[in-house]
């Protein structure tokens, strides 16, 4: 078996018994225990597993990402006292901060439900139908959530997993 301490919840692997499934979800990891409890599909298997492949290290990325308008080459501007500074292609400052920690709330409440990352594991079409239905539920009038919030998180997932596909 792996080394399942290098295993986190949210984590993707890919199984040596089945590595037609493709990866999977882990959902808990009990390192004294020597187990680890995954998700493929509505199949759920607790116990030992050999991993087939090792998720990336947290912090890792798995390819190299260029932002535009950050790093070295980015164009310096300089104001009217004479300080330059990056020109930067952004304005952040225009973001609303109450949406932002609305939408935080709910992604730590799902990464506490479902595991860190685990909307990457999801494709386009299911976060445009989930965020289409939370805009439906608040229009429709049921507050018993933050359906809003929902509707910023699942537009954010669907623009990310679309992203990482380019």
């Amino acid at each position: 078996m792996e080394d399942i301490t290098k295993v986190h919840v949210g984590d993707a692997v890919t199984l040596t018994q089945y590595p037609q499934a493709g990866p999977v979800l882990v959902t808990k990891v009990d390192p004294e225990g020597g187990s680890v409890t995954i998700q493929s599909g509505d199949v759920w298997l607790i116990g030992g597993v050999e991993l087939y492949e090792l998720p990336p290290e947290k912090g890792s990325p798995e390819k190299e990402v260029k932002i535009d308008g950050v790093g070295p080459d980015t164009p310096i501007i300089v104001n009217e006292q004479g300080a330059g500074q990056s020109d930067i292609p952004y304005r952040f400052d225009l973001l609303d901060p109450k949406t932002l920690f609305a939408a935080s709330a709910v992604l730590k409440t799902g990464a506490e439900k479902y595991g860190e990352d685990n909307w990457r594991l999801l494709d386009v079409n299911s976060h445009l139908n989930h965020m289409i239905m939370h805009a439906y539920a608040y229009l429709a009038g049921d507050r018993s959530e933050e359906h809003l919030s929902h509707v910023v998180c699942r537009a954010m997932f669907a623009f990310g997993v679309d992203a990482a596909d380019d």
